[in-house]
């Protein structure tokens, strides 16, 4: 598995699927998949980096209220 950068990280996020009005995402496997083979990082790394479960510094000026 590969590391992540913080430019990559901040490009993982920009990419998390929109919300559904409970507050869950929109089911995006394929989104997740594929950004995961990309940055050569398993899917759950990148459903963290969505989730806010890891790389909260990088991606905080980035959150909106969506």
């Amino acid at each position: 598995y590969g590391t992540l950068s913080a430019e990559a990280v901040r490009e993982i996020f920009l990419q998390r699927p929109p919300r559904n009005d409970d507050g869950t995402f929109v089911p995006s496997s394929h989104v997740s998949h594929k950004l995961a083979a990309t940055h050569r990082v398993c899917e759950r790394q990148i459903r963290e980096i969505w989730n806010g479960k890891c790389w909260r510094k990088v991606t905080r000026p980035l959150w909106t209220d969506e």
